[in-house]
């Protein structure tokens, strides 16, 4: 079979039992012997590992993928289907489960960035395979390397939870809260997408009792500053792309009132591993209230307040309002009503997706602009609840003047007066 090659180079600053002292740059590289549509086979070399080597295969056949990792002694074996997913070491025994250190987290986070520069994220296997990588590299610590999630059981370690008592728990949760769950299509899939409603006050449940199974259901904001029910590390995000879903909206609840590596967060960690896999990416996931301050080609400045919406539309703190679109990078707000000179804003979104920034053009009259934005952390009002929002200072072209829509009360997501965090 044709060997492929493909050498990335990348430093590496770690001290560990599998690391040598480094003084200077280290190199690694993949050493790819496999590598189709469906098939992945790769070699990590690297001047960094005292091993001398690190290998990973995977494959995709008749909706089952199987990965493989052989790293420090141990072999590491994933299975993922629908509604199903398997993880084991070789170094489990009977009573005891293996776990991986942080300096293994280190090295399956050097393979992950490698993999992700190598390989397309458009072909859904690799990109999946490259998600599996970065959870590893990510994984909790103290997490046993024994998952076992199926229709009927999730197995921890040692813990094994029936499904249908952790069914009747969420019920009994939501309830006790009198509140739901958004359902989605996705159900079917394991998954279910918060897409639609980022930005808005929604149901967060997490167990607060493993054995009995018990839980609490409380209400919380989807996205805003803490990027809330993303699939990863808050708005760092582990896997390619904007996942918001239920049960990553879940562990990030239990996060919270817990830790990181509480045995209850990760009791449902399996649930958020695999959406963070499958669910589809939400090209709306900067909906949310944002501060918009812009510089005028004429010297004149001006502040405001977007509420931006998930189904494409957008509001501001004076009831003018319009619709925006993306193209590749770039976001654009175009005003289909304003007092003004009915602006167009362009911008492109920072690296931590909680700012924006760009330029805008007037179609009335000509003027020019500079403007940036930067995310709060507030629940958007229910549209179209503008009318008492209070204005800040005069506000961008196209956000002053105008009568606002009459508001809708909602108890869940109410309109705002003036926004504070």
């Amino acid at each position: 079979m044709t060997r492929l090659f493909r050498r990335l180079v990348i430093a590496l600053a770690a001290v560990s039992p599998l690391c040598v002292p480094l003084s200077s740059e280290a190199e690694s590289v993949l050493d790819f012997s496999i590598r189709n549509e469906n098939r992945l086979a790769m070699t990590m070399l690297s001047d960094a590992f005292s091993d001398s080597e690190v290998t990973f295969s995977a494959s995709q056949e008749n909706g089952v993928t199987e990965i493989q990792i052989d790293l420090d002694g141990q072999s590491i074996y994933v299975r993922r289907s629908q509604g199903e997913l398997y993880i084991h070491s070789s170094k489990n025994t009977d009573r005891t489960f293996s776990t991986l250190s942080e300096d293994e987290k280190v090295v399956l986070g050097t393979m992950a960035g490698l993999m992700e520069e190598s390989l397309d994220q458009d072909n859904r296997f690799y990109a999946a395979t490259v998600c599996v990588m970065m959870h590893f590299a990510d994984w909790p610590s103290e997490m046993p390397l024994m998952v076992s999630l199926d229709p009927v059981q999730l197995r921890m370690g040692d813990l094994r939870l029936d499904r249908e008592e952790m069914k009747e728990a969420r019920r009994q949760a939501l309830a006790k809260a009198d509140a739901q769950q958004e359902e989605a299509p996705g159900r079917s899939a394991g998954w279910v997408s918060l897409c639609d409603v980022i930005g808005t006050m929604q149901t967060a449940c997490y167990p607060t009792s493993l054995i009995p199974y018990i839980e609490k259901c409380d209400t919380k904001l989807v996205g805003g500053k803490q990027c809330r029910a993303r699939c990863g590390t808050t708005c760092s995000g582990l896997c390619p792309g904007f996942k918001y879903t239920q049960d990553c909206f879940n562990h990030d609840r239990c996060v919270v009132v817990y830790s990181m590596t509480n045995r209850k967060c990760n009791a449902i960690f399996a649930f958020a591993f695999d959406d963070c896999i499958s669910a589809p990416n939400c090209r709306n996931h900067f909906a949310g209230v944002w501060d918009v301050d812009v510089v005028y080609d004429n010297g004149e400045s001006g502040t405001g307040t977007w509420y931006v919406y998930p189904d494409g539309t957008f509001a501001d703190n004076v009831g003018a309002a319009g619709s925006w679109t993306r193209v590749a990078d770039a976001i654009e707000f175009d005003y289909a009503t304003s007092p003004g000179c009915r602006p167009v804003y362009t911008g492109f979104l920072g690296d931590t997706t909680l700012e924006l920034g760009g330029w805008m053009e007037c179609r009335e009259w000509p003027r020019t602009g500079d403007w940036w934005a930067s995310k709060r952390g507030l629940p958007l009002p229910t549209m179209p609840s503008i009318q008492s929002l209070e204005h800040r200072n005069n506000g961008p072209a196209g956000l002053t003047g105008g009568r606002a829509p009459s508001p809708t009360d909602s108890t869940v997501n109410p309109p705002l007066t003036k926004a504070q965090d």
